[in-house]
């Protein structure tokens, strides 16, 4: 069978996705390799996928650290100028790295992380096709009724940065330089996004080779967690479960307002977090737990109630375990998440820095409390049910090997596909 790379940043929220889907390619027979990097090696060791060493690297880089630590310290306009600063950063010197690997492995295709600009130019500048993986919401501008926060003005500014460097390097590569727009103008060959219409109704075609298979957060094997004591998950009080993922969770004041507002009430309160442990964090009410990790998916069914930053894998788990949820978004696509879950009716929102215990013990009490959001997270449940994300991406990636040619979908199709569909009716 084929051989395919899989490149991502080096995020655990960017590479869950990946493995659920290589995991159904495997059982396909095709083998799968992974682009490594010392943030990310143990996990793809932990998933059983091979992997090729990320390159060396060398006092040029130290931008990629810079523009990493600004992008976990800023919000609003200036973390999307930041994120796009790090897509960009050693950009050619990324996609000549990808160019030795692909002419020393040999893949057939990648898959890759939209954002990982560098396999994309690698790629294109061989003629190997490559399918681009959206793990993140999709924020589109005119997705409605979600508003993005930032202004035409400040988006047209920041896809002006990107075009400059991204053509800068295109140039680099020999390739023509492309049209303005590039952010936002993924793979022709199919573009896999891990969401569909029962949770993102309001999304416009994104074109013909867009195709929308839903959540992938089966298949993979979760990291090594705490073992949660068994009389926390007895139903009979209920569980509220906080984490801000992996990237944005070092929020100490966040932390500190949430345990106070559990002090004393009637659920349990169960927080991942790296702060577990550590000082000011040992002393803690009867009804509170915190840990380093959890197994989130094993754990989302047992609780009456997340708190989340909105990042997608974790907004995409909750919604299929049916679970109501409470946002408090940090930046990006978090806040695109929380407009959407509220829209939804499956929870609300609220701000991280300004809300304090007593108004996290109001919202919390109250949304135990009314069964609307139960119902809501449910029926959107019920919805997803009839999605299997990871084998549908799986197959539209046999297909496109088979064929040598982009998946494209029939004129009047939706985008999103589920497990009732035949792929000869819905694509060209």
């Amino acid at each position: 069978m084929a051989r395919i790379l899989v490149t991502t940043h080096p995020h655990e929220g960017h590479l869950n996705p990946t493995f659920s889907i290589s995991h159904q390619l495997v059982q396909q027979g095709h083998e799968v390799i992974y682009l490594d990097h010392p943030l990310i090696k143990k996990l793809i060791a932990q998933q059983g996928f091979p992997s090729v060493p990320f390159r060396f690297l060398r006092p040029g880089d130290i931008s990629l650290f810079w523009h990493k630590y600004r992008l976990e310290h800023s919000q609003g306009v200036e973390e999307m100028r930041n994120a796009i600063l790090l897509f960009t950063s050693r950009l050619e010197v990324q996609a000549r790295f990808i160019r030795q690997l692909i002419a020393r492995h040999q893949p057939d295709l990648i898959l890759n992380d939209v954002f990982h600009y560098g396999s994309a130019l690698a790629a294109e500048s061989v003629s190997l096709p490559w399918v681009d993986c959206w793990t993140a919401g999709v924020m589109h501008p005119q997705a409605r009724p979600y508003l993005l926060p930032t202004s035409p003005a400040q988006v047209e500014l920041l896809t002006q940065v990107f075009d400059r460097r991204w053509n800068e390097a295109r140039r680099g590569l020999g390739l023509p330089e492309d049209a303005p727009g590039a952010f936002l103008r993924p793979s022709p060959w199919l573009q896999l996004y891990t969401s569909c219409e029962a949770i993102d109704p309001s999304l416009p075609d994104l074109g013909p080779s867009a195709i929308c298979v839903g959540p992938c957060a089966t298949n993979r094997q979760e990291s090594a967690a705490n073992a949660i004591p068994e009389r926390w998950l007895d139903a009979s009080m209920p569980l509220v479960y906080v984490s801000l993922g992996t990237f944005f969770s070092h929020r100490p004041d966040f932390i500190r307002r949430i345990v106070d507002a559990a002090t004393g009430q009637p659920y349990r309160l169960l927080v991942s977090t790296p702060l577990a442990g550590k000082r000011g964090f040992t002393a803690l009410p009867d009804n509170v737990l915190l840990y380093q990790r959890v197994a989130q998916t094993s754990l989302l069914p047992r609780c009456a109630l997340f708190v989340t930053h909105g990042g997608n894998n974790s907004v995409q788990e909750a919604m299929q375990a049916g679970i109501p949820m409470l946002v408090v978004p940090i930046a990006g696509e978090q806040i695109y998440n929380a407009e959407r879950v509220k829209w939804l009716g499956v929870g609300e929102r609220a701000n991280i820095d300004e809300t304090d215990s007593h108004e996290f013990c109001s919202l919390i009490r109250a949304m135990l409390t009314k069964p609307d959001y139960r119902q809501a997270a449910e029926d959107i449940a019920r919805k997803l049910a009839r999605y299997d994300g990871p084998q549908i991406a799986a197959q539209l990636i046999q297909r496109l090997l088979q064929t040598g040619k982009p998946i494209t979908r029939r004129e009047g199709v939706s985008m999103s596909i589920n497990r009732d569909a035949v792929l000869s009716d819905v694509l060209h």
